[in-house]
């Protein structure tokens, strides 16, 4: 777990390098006023502490402490002393304990600091290191609240690095604990969450949670983080999730069933239920009333315009698509089924010939619980293009 911190906090962070991330709110509204004043005011001496430490910053988070110097503390000194305010040079101080070896003396210094002015980027970032080393988890997604909330530059290089913690045990409810406010980095954090497949299923527990919970996510993440569930092989945590968000259950392909798509249903949650795609120049619709799927493309163009995630069970099987060709006698669209883990076998393909058109596939019986049953639009020269309407596809055992 330590190893998964540190690489969280040592993501790069450019910003820091700029004075106006680090000092916050504390930074000197005139310098060039204030250094014409004599004997030289605190906040100058303050000024002068931050862009020599800003500069040996460099781009990695976990140079904060290397990059300081005694030069630094002699400055937060000078300029504390005149300046009960310099908040910044309190926070030099505090790193000047970390940097001999006084962790102890940091801490309560950096405490104090962040009761004293929550925005100040460089308390908040040493606490998250520190706590995370700590293995801490409570208190560091506290001071990654209060980083995010203050300095939205910081977002982007760490999110990605919380995202990858939602994989620590223990994680879950620390950071429910910040998400139940709505926080305004929250849609960020879920959206870098769908990147991070190795805390996928500790993601879906938190998102199942945050649904209790009534929390807001991102419009389109749950079908995005479904799929990417789906796609990472992780079918179990996908099939629980849907069917706590939507009620959604997969249909089943039972050996010695049958199982029929008629287009009629409305409502549920993707992958488990119909997703249509539209790319421009091809794609599909979904009409429930008129019970159809509706395929059109263009000349020259295709791709999978629909497709539904079932549960397989291994057998010899039948397909059956009734379709109307509108304005093509080619066989310009294909119904085709694949495993849904990483190897994706494509066991199954029917092609739309004609009204009925059928074809016999055969489920592999390894590692082939749930498969992808897609609708392909193939690519054609007519100028004019094509529409389909597919009204059923029946999936029967094989006689």
């Amino acid at each position: 777990m330590r190893k998964l911190i540190v690489w969280l906090l040592a993501l790069p962070l450019a910003a820091l390098a700029m004075s106006a991330a680090i000092g916050g709110a504390t930074k000197l509204r005139n310098p060039s006023v204030a250094e014409q004043m004599w004997p030289t005011p605190g906040l100058t001496f303050q000024k002068q502490a931050e862009t020599s430490f800003a500069s040996r910053i460099g781009d990695e988070l976990t140079q904060i402490d290397s990059a300081y110097r005694p030069e630094d503390g002699v400055l937060a000194r000078q300029a504390f002393a005149k300046e009960p305010s310099a908040y910044y040079a309190l926070s030099l101080l505090a790193l000047d304990a970390s940097a001999t070896g006084d962790a102890n003396r940091a801490r309560d210094m950096f405490a104090i600091l962040s009761e004293l002015d929550k925005r100040q980027t460089l308390a908040n970032l040493w606490q998250l290191f520190d706590y995370g080393n700590r293995e801490q988890l409570g208190p560091m997604m506290r001071s990654a609240d209060q980083l995010f909330r203050s300095n939205v530059q910081a977002r982007d290089r760490i999110m990605p690095g919380l995202a990858d913690a939602t994989a620590i045990e223990g994680a879950v409810p620390a950071i429910e604990a910040e998400l139940a406010d709505n926080p305004p980095w929250a849609w960020q954090y879920w959206w870098s969450l769908v990147r991070k497949p190795a805390a996928f299923d500790n993601g879906a527990e938190l998102r199942a949670r945050a649904h209790r919970l009534g929390l807001e996510t991102p419009p389109g993440f749950d079908r995005a983080f479904l799929f990417a569930l789906a796609e990472a092989g992780k079918l179990d945590a996908a099939q629980s999730l849907a069917a706590e968000l939507g009620d959604t259950e997969p249909l089943r392909l039972t050996s010695g069933g049958t199982l029929t798509f008629d287009f009629t249903e409305s409502g549920g949650l993707p992958p488990f239920a119909w997703d249509v795609v539209s790319e421009g120049e091809y794609g599909g619709y979904y009409d429930p009333q008129l019970g159809e799927l509706g395929i059109s493309a263009m000349a020259r163009t295709g791709g999978t315009v629909a497709q539904r995630l079932i549960a397989v069970a291994p057998g010899t099987y039948l397909m059956t698509v009734q379709a109307r060709l509108m304005n093509t006698a080619e066989a310009p669209a294909s119904v085709t089924m694949r495993c849904a883990n990483r190897a994706r076998t494509q066991f199954a393909g029917v092609e739309l010939t004609e009204r009925n058109s059928s074809g016999r596939f055969t489920v592999p019986s390894d590692n082939c619980a749930f498969g992808w049953i897609e609708v392909q639009a193939e690519s054609v020269d007519d100028a004019e293009g094509y529409d389909i309407a597919v009204e059923t596809i029946r999936i029967a055992p094989a006689s």
